[in-house]
């Protein structure tokens, strides 16, 4: 299941947590501006900053010299009356042409880092191995690295432009008027304080008392979602009126408890508002004052009133971004915790490159294949306790797992699950071998260990001798060609899917080709070809049935023209005709010269196609050092005498082995049993 990066945010419970966060908040912004801000975006963000400061001031310029303008009239100064407006009116100018600077400068800034955070997500997301993919999906997985890209924009977006045009208002405002009206930027700065606590306070509050409220929603969320995705099942269930019910009511409760923290938090704010205008009211009345005194002319009253009320928007301001900073930041540090994760299975240094030839030999030696778990939520006891070892699991057990010194949560264990256990065979250029064997017994691994999805625990996968962690990954995945379980069709069209390639050299295939190679392997869909080849498929093509699009994959894998191919389950979507249509164009595909390693339930796949067998049986009960590859052979026969996990496959299938006993015949009631002897093929 995918987890909600909010759904992991720790509840700051005491003011100490609550700076542990923003300390924490402080961190994940220097890891977006190393990552995500280019030397180009810094060049146009501090043109902007002195743009923006350049024209911030020109603008407040205005009121301090109406300020000249409103004596002069009152003195009836003609002279200092023309002057006021001649500098208005070169304010104006500065402020337009700056403005016009700092807007062109942000554009600049906003492209390139929108460039940059597109380039580094691809480059953060690729460059983990597909193991880590698999094994890390909870986190690494689309919607939560979207959602972080999402969050990481508009964080940009806060601190670089909102964030800094709202800190330059206030800046310039505060400076002007400490220096127009010391005693009234005495005031401001007191507000500026005072609003800071309350900021505090008040998202303190939000951070403890909005967070489960939130995740309560995104639960609900997720519940209605996931109904409506399985409308089917919900239809046929006779379900819509309780769904709606339970959504209703549930959705009721967590509203109503979140209403009463809103309306503390309105009554909170309305207090703090009170606050913010009455000392902006003070301070005018103190401006006030001080003209009726005659210490001040009138004309000091306008850049008061004025500077005094921007200060005040910039501070609302300026708390509403830290606010929206503070929501972002679960969402961003879950990427950032998932991002800088090292990647793993990467070439070494000077690694082999590995040239394209005939064929390849394929060496698995005595590979085992093992990963960490966790287990939370165990009491801190021995495994070997009677009272808590029902507890533990059985790889638990056996790896002597310990609490972890790294998690600083009780009871949480790290240990080892086995998943592989010493399995060695060899695929010499050319030779078809299938790998046999039930679900959960290892196959799939050996298929992701050969294609570097991981690296193996112990022992050695060697290509052409070479070992596969000292060869340039890239180099062995370009001479080969995956056909996976489930079809991986993209959005586009029938050409297109055909000719996708890992390579990044332009494709110019005949049409002639194209067609060929369709006819080959039965994809020629027949009415559905709208457009020929450039018929869409849809997203996840589908415009096309199942085995359609695993007929597809089967001929984007043959143009690759590999000199070795993996296919796992590659016919289990299609009917058995199609099957054997399939399996025939697959051994005019394979040919002579390119290997293959066919990974399979269904015996019948690989009975004509493969020349050498290998079984694998399940890893429990193996003893310690004892390989989980049952048997090798090369026929159906032999399998048969040698290995009781083939057996079990062949007679569960119904699977004709000649000298083996015939699948039951059922037998009209009244008559005899059969000869035993005809029980035999």
């Amino acid at each position: 299941m995918i987890i909600d990066p909010q759904d992991t945010r720790k509840i700051s419970l005491s003011w100490r947590d609550y700076l542990h966060e923003m300390k924490e908040s402080w961190a994940v912004a220097r890891w977006v501006y190393q990552e995500f801000i280019t030397p180009e975006s810094r060049h146009w963000t501090r043109r902007m900053l002195v743009s923006l400061a350049i024209s911030v001031t020109a603008l407040n310029g205005i009121a301090w010299l109406a300020k000249y303008l409103v004596d002069g009239l009152i003195r009836h100064d003609a002279h200092a009356v023309r002057m006021s407006f001649l500098g208005m009116a070169a304010c104006v100018l500065i402020y337009g042409y700056f403005d016009r600077l700092q807007m062109i400068a942000r554009e600049y800034a906003q492209g390139a880092n929108l460039t940059q955070l597109k380039r580094r997500m691809n480059e953060l997301f690729f460059e983990k191995s597909m193991g880590q993919h698999l094994q890390e999906s909870s986190y690494l997985n689309t919607a939560n690295i979207e959602r972080g890209k999402g969050r990481i924009e508009q964080l940009e977006n806060l601190l670089a432009f909102e964030g800094s045009s709202s800190l330059i208002s206030l800046t310039v405002a505060l400076t002007l008027l400490w220096f127009r009206v010391p005693a009234a930027a005495l005031f401001m700065s007191l507000l500026l304080l005072s609003y800071l606590l309350w900021l505090v306070y008040l998202n303190r509050n939000i951070a403890e008392k909005c967070v489960p409220f939130d995740k309560e929603f995104r639960r609900l969320n997720r519940w209605e979602h996931e109904r409506w995705e399985k409308i089917e099942r919900v239809k046929t269930c006779a379900k819509e009126g309780a769904e709606i019910a339970y959504q209703d009511r549930a959705f009721r409760k967590v509203l109503g408890e979140e209403r009463k923290f809103w309306l503390w938090f309105i009554r909170k704010v309305t207090w703090r508002g009170y606050s913010n205008r009455f000392v902006l009211l003070g301070t005018l009345a103190y401006g006030a004052w001080r003209i009726w005194q005659g210490d001040w002319s009138n004309g000091v009253f306008i850049p008061l009133l004025m500077y005094a009320t921007k200060v005040s928007e910039s501070i609302w301001t300026i708390g509403h971004i830290e606010h929206q900073i503070n929501w972002n930041m679960p969402a961003i540090r879950t990427a950032m915790l998932t991002l800088k994760v090292p990647p793993e299975a990467i070439d070494k240094p000077n690694a082999i490159e590995l040239r394209r030839k005939n064929g390849v030999r394929v060496e698995m030696r005595n590979v085992s294949y093992s990963y960490a778990i966790e287990k939370r939520d165990l009491p801190m006891l021995s495994v070997d306790d009677p009272e808590t070892s029902e507890l533990w699991s059985d790889a638990e057990v056996a790896s002597a797992g310990r609490p972890h010194p790294d998690n600083d949560k009780a009871g949480t264990v790290q240990a080892t699950l086995s998943v592989l256990r010493n399995v060695s065979f060899t695929i010499e250029p050319g030779e078809k071998a299938a790998l046999i064997g039930p679900s959960g017994a290892g196959k799939t691994t050996i298929m992701r260990l050969l294609m570097r999805y991981m690296d193996a625990t112990s022992g050695a996968i060697l290509i052409d001798g070479h070992d596969l962690r000292d060869v340039c990954l890239s180099s062995w995945l370009n001479m080969i060609a995956y056909v996976p379980q489930q079809a991986q069709v993209f959005d586009g069209t029938i050409r297109d899917n055909l000719l996708y390639r890992f390579t990044d050299e332009p494709i110019e295939v005949p049409d002639e080709e194209l067609w060929a190679m369709m006819r080959k392997l039965k994809i020629d869909f027949g009415d559905r070809l709208t457009n020929g080849l450039d018929t869409r498929v849809g997203r996840h093509g589908i415009e096309l049935s199942g085995g359609e699009q695993q007929r597809l994959m089967i001929g984007a894998a043959a143009m690759r023209k590999p000199v070795f191919m993996v296919v796992d389950e590659a016919t289990a979507s299609l009917d058995a005709t199609t099957e054997k249509a399939v399996q025939k164009g697959l051994e005019e595909v394979l040919g002579r010269t390119m290997g293959a390693l066919i990974i399979t339930h269904r015996l019948s796949t690989v009975r004509r196609l493969c020349t050498k067998f290998f079984v694998l049986r399940d890893s429990e009960g193996l003893a310690s050092g004892e390989s989980q590859l049952e048997a090798t052979a090369n026929s159906f026969e032999e399998l048969y005498e040698i290995s009781p996990t083939f057996r079990m496959l062949a007679d569960d299938q119904g699977v004709a082995i000649l000298g083996s006993p015939l699948p039951p015949v059922p037998m009209p009631i009244g008559t005899s049993e059969p000869d035993e002897s005809m029980q035999y093929a």
